[in-house]
């Protein structure tokens, strides 16, 4: 699947992105991976996404998490916010989060 130009349009600062029930972060030698409940493999992925992954606890909106992320990382704003859109992107694709407060 190519993920590199979103499906979904880009999300507002006020959007909650809350992870699916029955996901969890697994770690194979190379890198971190989204889980199904039984630890099958669904998502490979790299640091900043399972930092997406960690902070879409539908307790933070979408502002918060580039906000935490760009004082976690030395990459521009721009390039965080679309990094983020298109790691929620991905997540939605898959079914595997659900988007709030939009």
């Amino acid at each position: 699947m190519d993920t590199s130009e979103p499906i979904h349009p880009e999300l507002p600062g006020s959007a909650v992105p809350v992870r699916r029930h029955g996901y969890h972060l697994g770690r194979i030698p190379c890198c971190e991976v989204l889980q199904d409940a039984m630890d099958q493999n669904v998502l490979v992925l790299n640091e900043t996404g399972a930092l997406i992954w960690r902070l879409s606890d539908g307790e933070r909106n979408l502002a918060d998490m580039i906000e935490l992320i760009c004082d976690s990382f030395t990459e521009p704003r721009e390039s965080v916010t679309r990094d983020v859109n298109r790691a929620l992107d991905t997540f939605r694709v898959y079914d595997l989060m659900d988007i709030t407060g939009v």
